[in-house]
């Protein structure tokens, strides 16, 4: 999972958000961990546990996109093929 925040810049929380996690959540994700990376890590774990059901890869890219985030697509699939090798 931490290899899908290193690919993220800004505004992640409105993706991590619009993934069904509450502000509070998120403000947790914040306030617990020093790093940004760490934090996103935090909440991809907190909405794969909450609902697995859509915990994908594609989702998180859709999301990120539809929050105007920034993205480094190559690292993305970069992940991606690792973790269709898996």
């Amino acid at each position: 999972m931490s290899r899908l925040a290193q690919g993220v810049g800004k505004d992640w929380e409105l993706a991590a958000m619009e993934l069904g996690l509450y502000k509070v959540e998120v403000d947790h994700c914040k306030m617990e961990h020093p790093t940004p990376v760490m934090r996103m890590h935090s909440a991809i774990y907190k909405w794969c546990n909450k609902r697995p059901e859509e915990a994908h890869l594609t989702r998180w890219i859709e999301a990120l996109k539809k929050c105007s985030c920034t993205i480094d697509m190559e690292t993305m699939k970069k992940v991606a093929r690792q973790m269709c090798e898996s």
